[in-house]
């Protein structure tokens, strides 16, 4: 009978305890945004598709809502550390004229949880699929990255590879 109140207190301060980690956790916890990528056409109703294009686009996953930054793509992680250190990755400027990307309103603002922005970058012979990039991912307001799957990035390459470098 006199251990009843110190297992009460104890497992009171167990409970408490996860209640803190919890809050804790939940406060540094940053947004988190998914990065889709393909080659894509704008389809309009009575209207023939578009040019293809390379479409990047990031949807905040939350918890919070957040500022989205600029597209960058990277070698691989060999590349970076064994290979040619004078190009490991590069800054992807977007065409802000094309209709599929977001208005600047929209990249300028925050991003609630839920949305997305969307960039599009052209597709030709002389685009940025040319080079031997591993990766391609989009920055967010705290200065993290984030990566679309790299599965994206080589299907794309292999599709320019097929219109662009094939007789």
């Amino acid at each position: 009978m006199d251990y009843l109140p110190v297992f009460i207190s104890l497992t009171a301060l167990f409970f408490s305890g996860i209640s803190l980690g919890w809050t804790i956790y939940r406060d540094i916890q940053r947004p988190r945004f998914k990065v889709l990528t393909g080659i894509n056409r704008v389809a309009q109703q009575g209207a023939p598709p578009s040019e293809p294009f390379i479409g990047v686009e990031a949807i905040n996953l939350g918890p919070t809502p957040n500022k989205i930054g600029l597209v960058f793509v990277r070698k691989s992680w060999w590349q970076r550390n064994f290979g040619n250190q004078d190009k490991t990755s590069a800054f992807l400027f977007a065409d802000y004229a094309h209709t599929a990307t977001s208005p600047q309103s929209v990249l300028s603002n925050r991003i609630e949880v839920g949305e997305s922005a969307r960039y599009a970058f052209p597709f030709n012979s002389e685009c940025f699929l040319k080079e031997d990039w591993a990766q391609i991912g989009v920055a967010d307001g705290f200065g993290r990255m984030h990566w679309a799957p790299k599965d994206d990035l080589a299907k794309m390459r292999k599709q320019y590879f097929y219109e662009f470098h094939t007789n």
